[in-house]
């Protein structure tokens, strides 16, 4: 089963809206329209929990 809730990450997948990846942190939009920044030595796995819960990736 898909988890909504990634370790380590204070925010559910259905609280999350957009999110870009830049140099080594993850910015990310909320629904509620607060952005907050997100840092992981899991990045691969992080960007692949985003993309598989249809977080949209801005480039």
């Amino acid at each position: 089963m898909l988890s909504n809730k990634f370790p380590e990450f204070d925010y559910h997948a259905e609280e999350l809206s957009a999110y870009k990846y830049h140099v080594d942190v993850f910015v990310i939009l909320l629904k509620i329209g607060k952005i907050i920044t997100h840092k992981t030595t899991n990045v691969n796995e992080f960007a692949n929990w985003l993309d598989t819960h249809g977080i949209r990736k801005i480039d």
